[in-house]
């Protein structure tokens, strides 16, 4: 059977009818409605969520009542704003003015005392219960007095404490009524209580804190500990975060939280 031939003026027709309907379906496409599905992340294969270092571990949103970063802020402002829900529990300065700050090792500089003291507050209360979580990076401290954060009745009947240096000689974690020591102090990495645990580089120092619950509650301060209108003990090195929870976080949790702050 011989070959059928067609007038060579039939392809350019064809031609021409093909590509009119390709460009029509590429202009489809590429449309600014399909271009939204096509460039959103849901619809990209492979896309990973990014989990903020505050909820490292599966610690929900809800449970984190401040989370706060020195180190790697765009400013000594932006330092100061809850990162979790910002606008609520954002850091305030204490009575002198501001502590000092750097982007590269975060807050530091911090002052006792009642009118004259430095340090940030939290506006975070010392709940009075071993119901709460905290927990802090940081450097060049670890000596006597050296305390992170944290927050006394007037009375002292309870307190919510990381001490790096309770004195030269061992590590500080109040979360009640007594502190839980533990040698030696710890000039840098991370501290943490979780109810009435202690940990220690996200390891459980297996010890036990002493509970209590009365007093009138004080709110929480980061490089020192408040009482009364006054930060006392203030710390020597530099802070660079802090998150406090309304909730005991287990160990793997504490554990994820190292390991994400390490990194900042």
């Amino acid at each position: 059977m011989s070959a059928i031939t067609l007038p060579r003026t039939t392809f350019p027709i064809y031609e021409h009818k093909v590509r009119s309907k390709l460009d029509d379906l590429i202009s489809r496409v590429f449309s600014a409605p399909f271009a939204k599905v096509f460039s959103s992340p849901i619809a990209s294969p492979g896309a990973v969520a990014v989990i903020p270092w505050y909820l490292s571990g599966g610690i929900a949103a809800a449970n984190c009542l401040g989370a706060y970063a020195g180190k790697g802020a765009a400013s000594f402002a932006a330092s100061k704003s809850n990162l979790v829900t910002p606008g609520t529990y954002d850091l305030t300065d204490l009575p002198k003015g501001p502590c000092t700050w750097d982007v590269a090792n975060g807050w530091s500089g911090f002052v006792a005392g009642t009118s004259d003291s430095k340090g940030l507050n939290t506006g975070i209360n010392n709940p009075l219960a071993q119901t709460y979580s905290a927990i802090a990076r940081f450097t060049s401290g670890g000596t006597a007095g050296d305390t992170v954060l944290g927050a006394f009745t007037s009375s002292y009947s309870f307190g919510l404490l990381l001490q790096a240096g309770r004195s030269a000689l061992v590590a500080g974690y109040w979360n009640g009524n007594n502190n839980a020591d533990k040698a030696p102090t710890l000039a840098a990495g991370t501290m943490a209580i979780a109810g009435a645990n202690g940990f220690r580089n996200g390891i459980n120092e297996s010890i036990t804190i002493p509970g209590g619950t009365s007093g009138t509650p004080s709110t929480i301060y980061i490089g020192g500990y408040h009482v009364g209108l006054t930060l006392t003990s203030p710390f020597s090195g530099y802070i660079q975060a802090v998150a406090i929870y309304n909730t005991v976080l287990l160990d793997a949790q504490i554990s994820a939280l190292h390991t994400a702050m390490a990194a900042l």
